[in-house]
Protein backbone atom coordinates (compact mmCIF):
# COMPACT_ATOMS: atom_id res chain seq x y z
CA UNK A 1 0.00 0.00 0.00
CA UNK A 2 1.22 3.52 -0.84
CA UNK A 3 2.89 5.10 2.21
CA UNK A 4 0.90 8.29 1.64
CA UNK A 5 -2.37 6.36 1.79
CA UNK A 6 -1.22 4.39 4.82
CA UNK A 7 -0.29 7.65 6.61
CA UNK A 8 -3.71 9.15 5.79
CA UNK A 9 -5.43 6.04 7.15
CA UNK A 10 -3.35 6.20 10.33
CA UNK A 11 -4.36 9.86 10.79
CA UNK A 12 -8.01 8.97 10.29
CA UNK A 13 -7.78 6.10 12.77
CA UNK A 14 -6.38 8.54 15.35
CA UNK A 15 -9.22 11.01 14.71
CA UNK A 16 -11.78 8.23 15.14
CA UNK A 17 -10.11 7.06 18.35
CA UNK A 18 -10.21 10.67 19.58
CA UNK A 19 -13.86 10.91 18.54
CA UNK A 20 -14.72 8.10 20.96
CA UNK A 21 -12.59 9.57 23.76
CA UNK A 22 -14.83 11.91 25.79
CA UNK A 23 -11.75 13.76 27.09
CA UNK A 24 -10.27 14.56 23.69
CA UNK A 25 -12.95 14.63 20.95
CA UNK A 26 -12.34 16.50 17.69
CA UNK A 27 -14.63 19.49 17.10
CA UNK A 28 -16.09 17.85 14.01
CA UNK A 29 -15.86 14.79 11.76
CA UNK A 30 -16.25 15.12 8.01
CA UNK A 31 -17.67 12.15 6.09
CA UNK A 32 -18.21 12.60 2.36
CA UNK A 33 -20.15 9.91 0.50
CA UNK A 34 -19.52 10.00 -3.22
CA UNK A 35 -21.97 8.28 -5.52
CA UNK A 36 -20.57 9.60 -8.78
CA UNK A 37 -19.56 6.72 -11.08
CA UNK A 38 -20.87 4.22 -8.55
CA UNK A 39 -22.62 1.20 -10.04
CA UNK A 40 -26.02 0.30 -8.66
CA UNK A 41 -25.92 -2.03 -5.69
CA UNK A 42 -27.19 -5.51 -6.59
CA UNK A 43 -30.22 -6.65 -4.62
CA UNK A 44 -29.42 -9.06 -1.75
CA UNK A 45 -30.83 -12.14 -3.44
CA UNK A 46 -29.06 -15.52 -3.14
CA UNK A 47 -28.69 -15.76 -6.93
CA UNK A 48 -26.80 -12.44 -6.99
CA UNK A 49 -24.07 -13.54 -4.59
CA UNK A 50 -21.18 -13.14 -7.04
CA UNK A 51 -22.44 -9.72 -8.19
CA UNK A 52 -22.62 -8.59 -4.56
CA UNK A 53 -19.07 -9.79 -3.86
CA UNK A 54 -17.74 -7.94 -6.91
CA UNK A 55 -19.73 -4.80 -6.04
CA UNK A 56 -18.45 -4.76 -2.44
CA UNK A 57 -14.85 -5.28 -3.56
CA UNK A 58 -15.03 -2.57 -6.25
CA UNK A 59 -16.55 -0.15 -3.73
CA UNK A 60 -13.70 -0.86 -1.32
CA UNK A 61 -11.04 -0.30 -3.99
CA UNK A 62 -12.71 3.01 -4.96
CA UNK A 63 -12.68 4.09 -1.30
CA UNK A 64 -8.97 3.26 -1.06
CA UNK A 65 -8.27 5.43 -4.13
CA UNK A 66 -10.26 8.30 -2.63
CA UNK A 67 -8.08 8.26 0.50
CA UNK A 68 -5.28 9.72 -1.63
CA UNK A 69 -7.21 12.79 -2.81
CA UNK A 70 -10.26 13.28 -0.57
CA UNK A 71 -9.38 14.82 2.79
CA UNK A 72 -12.23 13.63 4.99
CA UNK A 73 -12.55 11.19 7.91
CA UNK A 74 -14.04 8.26 6.01
CA UNK A 75 -12.37 4.91 6.62
CA UNK A 76 -12.38 2.44 3.72
CA UNK A 77 -14.62 -0.53 4.52
CA UNK A 78 -16.16 -3.57 2.90
CA UNK A 79 -19.89 -2.97 2.53
CA UNK A 80 -21.25 -6.48 3.02
CA UNK A 81 -24.85 -5.35 3.20
CA UNK A 82 -27.99 -7.33 3.82
CA UNK A 83 -31.62 -6.49 4.24
CA UNK A 84 -33.83 -7.40 7.14
CA UNK A 85 -34.51 -10.72 5.42
CA UNK A 86 -31.45 -12.27 7.02
CA UNK A 87 -32.90 -11.84 10.50
CA UNK A 88 -36.38 -12.90 9.47
CA UNK A 89 -35.18 -16.05 7.78
CA UNK A 90 -32.87 -17.08 10.59
CA UNK A 91 -35.78 -16.83 13.02
CA UNK A 92 -38.10 -18.92 10.88
CA UNK A 93 -40.04 -16.43 8.76
CA UNK A 94 -40.57 -16.99 5.09
CA UNK A 95 -38.95 -14.38 2.87
CA UNK A 96 -40.35 -12.92 -0.34
CA UNK A 97 -37.75 -11.81 -2.89
CA UNK A 98 -39.29 -9.56 -5.56
CA UNK A 99 -37.24 -9.33 -8.75
CA UNK A 100 -37.02 -5.53 -8.63
CA UNK A 101 -36.93 -4.71 -4.92
CA UNK A 102 -35.44 -5.61 -1.56
CA UNK A 103 -36.46 -8.92 0.02
CA UNK A 104 -38.84 -8.78 2.96
CA UNK A 105 -40.28 -11.09 5.58
CA UNK A 106 -43.76 -12.42 5.17
CA UNK A 107 -46.03 -12.17 8.21
CA UNK A 108 -45.31 -14.76 10.86
CA UNK A 109 -48.09 -15.49 13.30
CA UNK A 110 -47.65 -18.53 15.54
CA UNK A 111 -51.44 -18.84 15.98
CA UNK A 112 -51.95 -19.06 12.22
CA UNK A 113 -49.19 -21.63 11.83
CA UNK A 114 -50.57 -23.76 14.67
CA UNK A 115 -54.11 -23.62 13.27
CA UNK A 116 -52.76 -24.94 9.97
CA UNK A 117 -50.70 -27.64 11.69
CA UNK A 118 -47.40 -25.97 10.83
CA UNK A 119 -44.81 -25.94 13.60
CA UNK A 120 -42.34 -23.12 14.11
CA UNK A 121 -39.12 -23.59 12.21
CA UNK A 122 -35.94 -23.31 14.17
CA UNK A 123 -33.31 -20.83 13.13
CA UNK A 124 -30.80 -22.15 10.67
CA UNK A 125 -27.26 -20.98 9.96
CA UNK A 126 -27.66 -22.67 6.57
CA UNK A 127 -30.58 -20.53 5.41
CA UNK A 128 -30.01 -18.88 1.99
CA UNK A 129 -29.58 -15.44 3.55
CA UNK A 130 -27.14 -16.65 6.22
CA UNK A 131 -25.09 -18.58 3.67
CA UNK A 132 -25.00 -15.62 1.28
CA UNK A 133 -23.85 -13.27 4.04
CA UNK A 134 -21.14 -15.70 5.15
CA UNK A 135 -20.00 -16.21 1.56
CA UNK A 136 -19.79 -12.45 0.99
CA UNK A 137 -17.73 -11.94 4.10
CA UNK A 138 -15.41 -14.84 3.28
CA UNK A 139 -14.96 -13.84 -0.36
CA UNK A 140 -14.21 -10.22 0.46
CA UNK A 141 -11.78 -11.24 3.20
CA UNK A 142 -9.99 -13.64 0.85
CA UNK A 143 -9.94 -11.00 -1.89
CA UNK A 144 -8.42 -8.41 0.42
CA UNK A 145 -5.83 -10.85 1.73
CA UNK A 146 -4.75 -11.73 -1.81
CA UNK A 147 -4.37 -8.10 -2.81
CA UNK A 148 -1.80 -6.81 -0.33
CA UNK A 149 -1.41 -3.55 -2.25
CA UNK A 150 -4.97 -2.54 -1.45
CA UNK A 151 -5.93 -4.85 1.42
CA UNK A 152 -8.06 -3.51 4.23
CA UNK A 153 -6.29 -1.61 7.00
CA UNK A 154 -6.52 -2.99 10.51
CA UNK A 155 -8.60 -0.71 12.69
CA UNK A 156 -8.05 -1.44 16.39
CA UNK A 157 -10.53 0.91 18.07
Amino acid sequence: MDTRIQAAIEDRKKRWADFYDPNNPPRHMLLIRLTENTPARPLPHPDKKQQRIEWAWMQYLAQMKRVAWLDDDTMPYLDVYTGTEIFAEVFGCSVHRPEDNMPFALPFTPAKRISHGIGMRRSSPTSPSSCACQALETSCTIGSAQDEASGPPEIPL
